[in-house]
């Protein structure tokens, strides 16, 4: 398996270097905040990371999440246009923390989400677009709520100078929809709303560095408001890693994160 992995970072490696003449990609990594831009016809692009998140979840009990990995697979249709599939590995355990006592563990896939990127304004300092996603119940059973969801949003960038710029998203989600006879779509929850402000600084040509404010105002009653920081290196235009780690405002929550990302050019495919 290390073998394999090994041959996979040289392979990826190899083709980024090769088109390294393509100008940098961009990528939604390591962050909560979605790029504006869409990878370009016939691009295609990888985002994977793997992710160690610790939420307490009731008194004296703290759930432990591990993702390895989850990955974005961006496809561009268009110019302006670009599906999206994300799916994640994930290991939940459930721990008590007054005696470190396991409580529980759950491995296997979450649901599938698909979905679209439009371009809507990419000229001048603001530059917009929009998301749209379809949340499928077919994850792995105990992880999935067996339930239909969906997720948009409007991410925006806003370029300060050069060097830097603040970007972010407002949207809405639900991962509580169901089919049900004679009544079609039912909705067990109201959902929430949610949004995203980040700002990023280029410290040079390869390292950029980011501080991140993002909330959810869940089932329109209570916001839940966390932060993350992180730095990111591009080897080169296709080749990204990263480093991100998060923690709680009003609640008890911290994450790190390391992720890669690769971009396999329209060129590279003709």
């Amino acid at each position: 398996m290390k073998t394999l992995i090994r041959l996979l970072l040289v392979y990826f490696c190899s083709i980024a270097t090769i088109y390294a003449q393509e100008s940098s990609l961009v990528t939604d990594r390591p962050g909560q905040t979605e790029c504006v831009n869409t990878v370009g016809e016939g691009s295609l692009q990888i985002e994977s990371g793997f992710l160690f998140q610790s939420s307490q979840i009731a008194r004296n009990t703290t759930q432990q999440r591990y993702t390895y990995p989850s990955s974005l697979f961006k496809l561009g249709l268009t110019e302006k246009f670009e599906l999206r599939i994300i799916a994640k590995i994930v290991n939940y355990k459930n721990i008590r923390t007054d005696n470190w006592e396991k409580l529980g563990s759950i491995s296997g896939m979450e649901n599938l989400i698909i979905g679209l990127k439009r371009e809507l304004k990419t000229e001048g300092k603001l530059q917009l677009s929009a998301t749209a996603h379809i949340i499928t119940p077919n994850g792995t059973e105990g992880i999935s709520n067996e339930r239909y969801g969906l997720l948009s949003r409007l991410n925006f960038n806003y370029g300060i100078d050069e060097e830097a710029s603040l970007a972010g998203g407002v949207g809405y989600e639900n991962y509580n929809l169901r089919f049900a006879d004679g009544e079609g779509l039912v909705r067990d929850s109201d959902g929430q709303l949610f949004y995203t402000l980040i700002y990023g600084k280029n410290i040079n040509d390869k390292f950029t560095v980011f501080v991140e404010n993002y909330a959810s105002f869940e089932e329109f009653e209570d916001w839940t408001q966390n932060m993350d920081a992180g730095i990111i290196y591009l080897i080169n235009p296709n080749l990204q890693l990263d480093y991100s780690f998060g923690w709680g405002i009003n609640n008890v929550m911290n994450y790190h994160a390391l992720g890669i990302s690769i971009r396999i050019p329209n060129s590279l495919q003709k």
